[in-house]
């Protein structure tokens, strides 16, 4: 966190990474995934007022998880999270629609055998794996520190998702961002590229930490998704992942009927042809600085 700008604060196990606002003398906190338990709130408004924070964003470490086929537990869940929620009202926070994490995530067992993996697969996104194969895609594997330095690699990649991103008018991060990650992450992170017709028609960024391989950054072209490039892009990650001994895949996201966004529908669709579970979380929850907002 600190290679791509962030303080890290940390007491009793609970850290907080906070930030300052671009040409503005005041600050941004964030705590993520914290076991209610560990919140402080004495340290917590301390760090606010120590940073000069105009915005506290925290998101805590409740779950609950389902087969992508099985009912949606959100109503028990948050009749669950009601005492919590009750709490953070009274001491100045409100939940908010879209946090800095994902509210609802999908994620893949990869402890399972490749067999399995693929028998967990919708029909669909198994044939689409073959068919991808079958006209000739190949993939390959670079980690973020080869990536780096290759600036051949590192442009084609740019092109590919900036191109992606503009397609689906959607943000996804500046290269200043993405080399600082990569930065960060160093061999934890890995690309895999697919390449078709002799040229990059696909690839996906994976990001690893604590036993975990997340769904990263991705793009392709026309002709990779005609030829099912971004499904090849997936298998190959996760293939990678097992080889590299991680226990779960995240897909970092996936859309939220508690919190509807409709141009997550489309992702969604493509990331649960591969099974494997969603994971809700509660709602973030943002406390303002009063009198600034």
């Amino acid at each position: 966190m600190r290679l791509i700008g962030w303080t890290v604060e940390e007491k009793n196990g609970l850290k907080a990474y906070a930030r300052k606002l671009p040409l503005l003398p005041v600050g941004v906190i964030k705590i993520q995934r914290v076991p209610v338990k560990q919140l402080n709130r004495e340290w917590i408004e301390g760090l606010v007022k120590k940073h000069r924070a105009v915005a506290c964003h925290i998101e805590i470490d409740e779950r609950v998880r389902a087969g992508v086929n099985q009912a949606s537990p959100t109503t028990e869940f948050a009749k669950r999270l009601e005492p919590v929620i009750k709490t953070m009202k009274a001491w100045g926070y409100k939940p908010e629609k879209l946090g800095m994490l994902a509210s609802k995530t999908q994620v893949i067992d990869l402890k399972l055998s490749q067999a399995k993996l693929l028998k967990q697969m919708k029909s669909k996104t198994r044939y689409n794996l073959g068919l991808a194969q079958r006209r000739g895609l190949t993939a390959r594997v670079v980690n973020g520190q080869e990536l780096l330095v290759n600036e051949g690699w590192l442009v084609d990649f740019l092109k590919l998702i900036r191109d992606n991103y503009r397609r689906v008018n959607f943000w996804g991060g500046t290269e200043s961002w993405l080399k600082a990650h990569l930065k960060a992450f160093g061999k934890e992170a890995y690309l895999v590229m697919v390449d078709g017709e002799d040229q990059l028609v696909a690839a996906a960024l994976f990001m690893t930490a604590d036993g975990i391989s997340y769904y990263s950054h991705n793009g392709s072209t026309a002709v990779g998704r005609r030829l099912m490039g971004p499904t090849l892009a997936v298998w190959t990650g996760m293939v990678e992942a097992k080889r590299r001994r991680l226990q779960t895949l995240d897909f970092d996201g996936v859309y939220d009927e508690r919190f509807p966004v409709k141009r997550w529908l489309g992702y969604t669709r493509f990331k649960a042809g591969f099974g494997g579970d969603y994971v809700w979380y509660p709602p973030a929850l943002v406390k303002w600085l009063p009198g600034i907002f």
